[in-house]
């Protein structure tokens, strides 16, 4: 059995600032909680509370963090940073897997492709907005678990998206697929790609990232 990872996270100084404060107002003791709520799009969030059996407890910056064993592969190395403005502190978590924050999901993207973009440069662009599709099941985004083979484009200039799911039976297939279309036809700007499933080979750890199987052991 892989040895255990420790979890690590940074904290800005404003961000320490402001939770201290936070937490020095309360009537009790509490920790700074923080969780995702799992999806094809996960979802991040904080809050005061306490540790439960089985939780990750995290020191940083002389807070007191407890994370969830679900949520502890999506928030490893990941950054606890805060803005100030009219409403009070806002708190941001950003990081290597960290679920992009869901008040900016479905927003433009800032640089549209350009129409003069080579078929490399928008292949690599529907694979970085594809990172952002996570397998409900596994606490990974779908590229770096290996989810999608190939990138072939068709006499209809459209994008083919070979991809395959963990198992025959999944049962998020059907929206797993429709979220890739979804996802890739906005970052190339229309509709433009296509999404096959495929089930050969048959996918494995092996069709993992180096990050990813670092993420689950296997490294």
């Amino acid at each position: 059995m892989p040895e255990e990872k420790k979890i690590t996270l940074q904290v800005t100084q404003l961000a320490e600032t402001e939770l201290k404060q936070l937490l020095a107002r309360q009537k009790k003791p509490l920790d700074v909680r923080l969780y995702v709520v799992s999806g094809v799009f996960p979802t991040i969030h904080m809050n005061l509370d306490t540790a439960k059996p089985g939780d990750a407890v995290v020191e940083a910056s002389g807070i007191k963090f407890v994370i969830d064993p679900l949520s502890t592969r999506y928030l490893d190395d990941a950054k606890v940073d805060c803005v100030l403005d009219a409403e009070g502190p806002a708190f941001k978590i950003t990081g290597p897997n960290v679920p992009e924050d869901v008040e900016s999901k479905g927003k433009p993207t800032e640089t549209a492709i350009p129409p003069t973009a080579s078929n490399k440069e928008k292949e690599e662009a529907v694979r970085k907005a594809l990172k952002k599709v996570f397998d409900p099941e596994i606490p990974m985004n779908i590229v770096d678990l290996g989810l999608i083979y190939a990138y072939e484009w068709n006499e209809q200039g459209k994008l083919n998206i070979r991809m395959t799911m963990t198992s025959p039976g999944c049962p998020v297939a059907d929206i797993l697929v429709e979220e890739v279309k979804r996802v890739a036809d906005d970052a190339l700007g229309g509709d433009q790609s296509v999404v096959e499933v495929v089930w050969e080979p048959p996918w494995g750890p092996d069709k993992m990232s180096e990050f990813a199987k670092r993420q689950f052991g296997y490294a």
